[in-house]
């Protein structure tokens, strides 16, 4: 019996977004630089169409978090996101509640997605006394952020989502955000975007900031 070895369409990120095809219903593409994958529907574009579920799911609550709302949970935060990022990618998942971060979250690797379960389920308040962003993602590509709302309640701390990749050496940044509602970053930004030249935006709200959305992008 002859075995062979099927192989998905492959290419760099920049590749398949210069080219932009439609992948046949089912049909897999693999981008080789980012290792993400995405599945065609038969009539959408690539760039239209979202990438695969990560490989492995971890729940905050695993890593202590407790969704009471008055506990710091910002340390389960960050040690659920630096194990994603660690085994090579995957969904952190927020179930309802409401969770209190006394400290910023930071995403430095990537394909990591940090979802909730809707923006009226799932809120996290954020009292930074350190006078950092409620969430930093300095990471190249493929950090998705959805479903949650993000209310500023106190501390020093200015900005709500800050995505500040600036290696110049690098040309495609990638990143979603959908299903965002930021609130109440009085004396900051709401969402603040730093060399990005690529990122997904859908059904974000942003109420209360000084400024709602801000850019150095060209």
């Amino acid at each position: 019996m002859t075995i062979k070895t099927i192989q998905p369409r492959r290419g760099t990120a920049a590749a398949w977004t210069s080219a932009n095809p439609v992948l046949a219903e089912g049909e897999l593409g693999y981008e080789t630089d980012t290792g993400l994958s995405k599945r065609g529907d038969g009539s959408s574009q690539w760039n239209d169409v979202r990438y695969e579920a990560s490989a492995i799911a971890v729940d905050v609550r695993s890593y202590g978090a407790t969704a009471n709302g008055t506990t710091d949970d910002s340390g389960a935060f960050q040690d659920a996101i630096d194990a994603v990022g660690a085994a090579g990618g995957g969904t952190v998942f927020i179930p309802r509640g409401t969770y209190l971060l006394s400290n910023g979250l930071v995403f430095d690797t990537t394909r990591v997605a940090l979802i909730g379960a809707g923006f009226q389920g799932t809120v996290i308040l954020n009292y930074d006394g350190n006078d950092a962003n409620a969430i930093t993602i300095t990471t190249q590509t493929g950090v998705r952020l959805e479903n949650f709302r993000l209310i500023k309640t106190g501390g020093t701390g200015t900005n709500g989502i800050v995505f500040n990749y600036t290696a110049t050496a690098i040309t495609n940044y990638r990143w979603m955000l959908t299903g965002l509602n930021i609130m109440n970053f009085a004396s900051g930004n709401g969402l603040v975007l730093n060399g990005v030249e690529q990122a997904r935006i859908e059904e974000v709200e942003i109420s209360g900031c000084d400024i709602g959305f801000y850019s150095t992008t060209n």
